[in-house]
């Protein structure tokens, strides 16, 4: 027995030495940069530039820096967004990073079955934050989730294992995942999962007035 308890019982934050904790902020930014990235991908033109996306933001020290509002989300990198259209790449990055640096640091291999529980649980967290306006299909518990609704999840889970893997100098290319958003289907699934449908838009006017978060 470990004189130090059943390490399974101590918080992640508590396992992590500060140089870690570093580590694991910088790598939570990187994919949720990545996950922007490829939302946009789609809507690359010829010249370089993106298709526009103008939103409104509420993030009032963008606002104040910019003279406006108005973002244009699609030509903007994850780290030029104001604070409430990083929300929610950023929310599913901490998720994805937080359940891969746990296994890892309770020296799990990140297999099949590891992608399958922590997209599980990248599932869960997604309903918790977006259940108000979810599509009934999405609704649904991951294990009754359709094949494709599944692979939403996984994708999250594999750029973060391959993130965290490169990190430790263990270059790894897992199953490719970037296919799921070159197609019409992922478009909606990327506007869905990470910036909010035009339903969202309607749905959720009159909270966007009081709060800046989708």
């Amino acid at each position: 027995m470990s004189l130090y308890g059943d390490p399974q019982q101590i918080p992640l934050e508590e396992r992590l030495n500060d140089e870690q904790k570093k580590e694991m902020g910088s790598k939570t930014t990187e994919l949720a940069s990545s996950l922007h990235d490829e939302w946009r991908a789609p809507r690359k033109l010829e010249d370089g530039t993106f298709e526009p996306r103008v939103k409104a933001t509420k993030d009032e020290e963008w606002v104040k820096a910019h003279g406006t509002d108005q973002v244009d989300i699609a030509n903007s990198t994850y780290a030029e967004l104001p604070k409430d259209w990083q929300g929610e790449n950023k929310a599913s990055a901490e998720v994805a990073m937080n359940l891969v640096y746990d296994a890892s640091t309770m020296g799990r291999e990140l297999d099949d079955e590891f992608v399958e529980e922590a997209s599980s649980k990248i599932h869960d967290a997604w309903l918790e934050r977006n259940g108000e306006w979810a599509p009934e299909e999405q609704k649904k518990p991951y294990l009754e989730l359709s094949e494709e609704e599944k692979a939403k999840d996984r994708v999250i889970v594999q750029k973060a294992i391959s993130i965290h893997k490169k990190v430790e100098g263990q270059e790894t290319k897992p199953t490719d995942p970037d296919q799921w958003y070159r197609d019409e289907k992922t478009q909606r699934f990327s506007d869905e999962r990470y910036h909010g449908q035009d339903e969202i838009d309607a749905h959720n006017e009159d909270m966007r007035k009081h709060s800046s978060k989708l």
